[in-house]
């Protein structure tokens, strides 16, 4: 290890003692699931899933007392997940902790790319004026780390996808249509974030992130629909579109087509001068 990092090391270590314990809160179905090899000093971490298959991925820090799973699930994978089950559990668990007693040096952090936390951020911060609270978009490793984001000045507005071929690419791209060109059907269909299948037509909805725009895209069968600040914004028109009704033809241009099939069938040939 060089004397720079050493000495990187030895004053961030300085600071966690001065800032107090740093509690952080996991989105896991927002920012993955990518842990650290082992958590800083004063450092605490609730892990929030809603898979039971996560687990095996978080064995390597599962024996670390300050790092807390929290299964919305459970163990019960039949149970219908709620919409927005995950974020709403996350701030009841700060709210219930904050009730209990703030200290001047804690802080708090959510870990999520999702920007309909910040609202309750700002109403938790302005109920309780000694609160330390905020929202970064990365995963845990990433936050723990301190891995950067790999940016081409100011392009990006908004964090890079977690996966690192998909990084590579990103870097490559002038724009997010050029990016999506460049992807494989199989690398397209990872970038999609809450995608639901319509019972009503089969049309599957989704968002995606525009992190060259920090903007949130919603696309029904693949064709876009809309362009957002945040998911949130976008909520009305996404239900829309999952209980929009199947077209169905009208009766008369039903009895019209089956009458204009009806006449190509009895056509009368013409017939032949002898």
């Amino acid at each position: 290890m060089s004397k720079d990092k050493k000495n990187k090391k030895k004053n961030r270590k300085k600071d966690e003692k001065k800032s107090g314990i740093c509690r952080i809160f996991v989105d896991s179905e927002n920012v993955g699931n990518l842990i650290p090899a082992a958590l800083p000093d004063n450092t605490e971490v609730w892990f929030f899933l809603s898979d039971i298959n996560v687990y095996r991925k978080v064995y390597g820090l599962l024996d670390d007392p300050r790092f807390h799973v929290v299964d919305l699930l459970e163990t019960d994978n039949e149970r219908r997940r709620e919409k927005n089950e995950m974020d709403l559990a996350i701030i009841a668990f700060i709210a219930s902790m904050i009730t209990e007693g703030l200290k001047k040096k804690d802080r708090y952090v959510i870990l999520s790319f999702d920007k309909g936390y910040d609202r309750a951020i700002h109403l938790l911060s302005e109920e309780n004026p000694k609160l330390s609270i905020s929202r970064e978009g990365m995963s845990l490793r990433q936050y723990v780390d301190d891995i950067p984001d790999p940016r081409k000045g100011a392009l990006f507005k908004g964090c890079l996808p977690r996966d690192p071929m998909l990084r590579k690419k990103a870097v490559l791209c002038p724009d997010f249509p050029k990016f999506r060109e460049s992807l494989t059907p199989s690398q397209r269909r990872s970038l999609r974030i809450d995608a639901q299948k319509s019972d009503q037509t089969g049309a599957v909805t989704w968002f995606e992130y525009d992190f060259f725009n920090d903007k949130y895209l919603l696309y029904s069968s693949g064709t876009l629909a809309g362009t957002y600040d945040c998911q949130e914004d976008g909520r009305q028109e996404y239900e829309r579109l999952l209980e929009k009704p199947k077209k169905k033809l009208h009766p008369a241009r039903k009895s019209g087509s089956s009458r204009n099939r009806r006449r190509k069938k009895t056509s009368v040939q013409p017939r032949l001068l002898a």
